[in-house]
């Protein structure tokens, strides 16, 4: 017992070792897989800045681009065409006429402007200005605008310039408007639209919901806007044109990314501060570390107590096991343990249930050798009553013979021999022998009943395989006889036919008698000892093919109420010939 004991705690002791070095490799495991998780975290969030800054690239380039496109549509306005086409080709009147219509040209042709645009100024070839929005007023700006469309070619193509004034920037497109009319492309005049840059980065911000102004604008190596957020020497001199890179402004380092474009005239860089980006890093890290050791820790704690409480459940089934091998076979397994839904639990009701069938099986075994004294003791009181039965069907058989009365020797001779036959103590018969008492049974009713009964078994006579408890199929001839012949008025017809299906044995019963209801079939289609409620007939049947070949008995009822009835039972039984033969 104590070696058991011992052998119980060391394999505990043992579980618990495997257990602790089991989370020690998975605490190992998960580091690892921290510090992965950390690389590509950063490389995800590195990747997550860089395609923020692309965005924010590609709307600064589109709102360029829709400068462009509006200034295109703009000189191709025929309003403005025509306007600038008479300026250039008249003189006096004309001209001022043409001048006040390009006046309304330019606010038809224009509509509404971009927040970031400022101003729209179209010049005539003669040098005289008209302005769209106020800025332009401005005489300093209107002169460095009137410079920049000296400074344009005659292609037609944008031509962006960079200008600053009190600590404001603004970024210029001028283009030559040419004359569309008749495929001339004279020069008829110019456009010039002014954009304010810290009011576009703004709007670019706000399209994207960010709040840092960290961009830088560059134009023709002249930084004309630094958001507050970039270093005060954001030179772009030593930035390559790569995805992305890290460098070093003013003692601190940044993470920037740099997009030129326009020929390389343009650059736009966004600062963002590297050591921001490896504290929320290591925010994060520490996050999932601490989270990670919490866990294990937990985890550790929960695995040690389920494992004491297996042993503990273990230990309770050991000692009720220990106490069945003394032959204790009403032992009781804790209550607690029968309670519990684990596979302990499971155990125990199986162990539990198991005990109680094996004391019941041997209480059972010992009343069945008390019952089997009893009934050799009541066999041989019975022996006497068969012989005075016997020797009075005789005594009938012969008055009968002598007065002449054949169908009477006739049913004495049948009922002698069903008597005969039911004192015989053997359990199974054959299927022939069976057929012998049914044609016996049936000569007794044809005597009876004349032309009303047609009544026929089917079966193969060379089938020796097939046993059945003794006195199945004349119980279900009587039924059908009862319920069928005698309760209608009409010629009766019975059909019973035994035959093998595959592996199994079927009974099936034909009559044209009264039928069954529904209550009746699904009573004889689900019987049992527990629902049974009177043992004779069909059930006596029943419940016999149960007690000799199990639970594995099939029965299938259907009935045409008033008109007709099919019975079949099926049970496990092995026939390896075919053919009939009817009675």
């Amino acid at each position: 017992m104590r070696t058991e004991k011992k052998d119980s705690r060391s394999l505990h002791r043992r579980i618990q070792a495997i257990n602790l070095a089991c989370f020690l490799i998975c605490a190992a495991i998960c580091f690892l897989a921290g510090v992965s998780t950390y690389s590509v975290y950063s490389n995800e969030l590195m990747q997550r800045q860089k395609n923020a800054s692309e965005l924010l690239f590609s709307l600064m380039r589109m709102s360029m681009n829709d400068v462009v496109k509006f200034s295109r549509q703009a000189i191709s306005s025929e309003a403005l065409q025509n306007a600038l086409s008479q300026i250039a080709a008249t003189e006096g009147e004309q001209q001022a006429k043409a001048r006040a219509s390009l006046q309304n040209a330019v606010t038809f042709s224009i509509g509404v402007l971009p927040a970031h645009v400022r101003s729209v100024m179209v010049r005539d070839v003669y040098g005289s200005d008209v302005y769209y929005s106020g800025l332009t007023y401005d005489r300093s700006i209107t002169e460095a605008v009137n410079r920049m469309i000296t400074e344009t070619d005659a292609s037609g193509d944008p031509f962006w310039h960079g200008w600053t004034q009190n600590g404001n920037s603004y970024l210029i497109m001028t283009r030559t408007v040419r004359e569309a009319k008749n495929l001339s492309l004279r020069t008829i005049g110019h456009i010039a639209v002014v954009i304010d840059i810290r009011s576009m980065v703004r709007s670019i911000n706000s399209e994207v919901q960010q709040e840092a102004d960290d961009m830088a604008f560059w134009l023709d190596n002249q930084c004309l806007y630094r958001g507050a957020l970039c270093p005060d020497d954001p030179g772009a001199d030593d930035l390559t044109q790569e995805n992305w890179q890290v460098v070093g402004r003013e003692g601190k380092k940044y993470f920037v990314t740099y997009v030129p474009f326009l020929q390389g005239r343009i650059r736009v860089i966004k600062y963002i501060d590297y050591g921001m980006i490896y504290q929320t890093l290591w925010r994060s890290a520490g996050a999932i570390f601490a989270g990670m050791s919490a866990a294990f820790i937990l985890a550790a704690l929960l695995s040690r107590k389920l494992i004491n409480i297996v042993f503990n459940r273990l230990d309770k089934l050991t000692e009720a096991v220990k106490d069945a091998e003394k032959g204790n076979y009403r032992v009781q397994v804790d209550s607690g343990l029968l309670a519990v839904n684990d596979e302990a639990g499971v155990l125990a009701r199986h162990f539990q249930s198991l005990m109680e069938q094996m004391d019941e099986l041997i209480n059972q075994k010992l009343r069945r050798q008390l019952s089997e004294v009893q009934a050799q003791n009541q066999m041989l009181q019975a022996q006497i009553r068969p012989h005075f039965l016997y020797n009075t069907l005789e005594t009938v058989h012969a008055m009968a013979v002598r007065s002449g009365n054949d169908p009477i020797a006739r049913i004495v001779v049948s009922l002698s021999r069903l008597v005969r036959a039911s004192y015989r103590g053997d359990a199974l018969v054959s299927l022939q022998e069976e057929a012998g008492f049914v044609r016996e049974y049936l000569t007794i009713y044809r005597i009876r009943f004349g032309s009303r009964l047609d009544a026929q078994i089917s079966y193969d006579p060379e089938d020796d395989r097939i046993f059945l408890p003794r006195m199945t199929l004349q119980p279900l001839i009587e039924n059908s006889v009862q319920y069928g012949v005698m309760k209608k008025t009409e010629k009766g017809l019975i059909r019973l036919g035994v035959y093998r299906r595959k592996n199994r044995v079927v009974i099936s019963l034909f009559d044209n008698g009264i039928g069954f209801s529904k209550e009746q079939i699904d009573y004889y289609e689900h019987l049992s000892t527990e629902n049974v409620r009177e043992i004779h007939g069909l059930a006596n049947v029943l419940l016999r093919l149960r007690f000799a070949f199990g639970q594995n008995v099939d029965v299938r009822i259907r009935s045409h109420p008033g008109q007709w009835s099919n019975i079949s039972i099926a049970f496990n039984g092995i026939a390896e010939s075919e053919g009939g033969q009817h009675a």
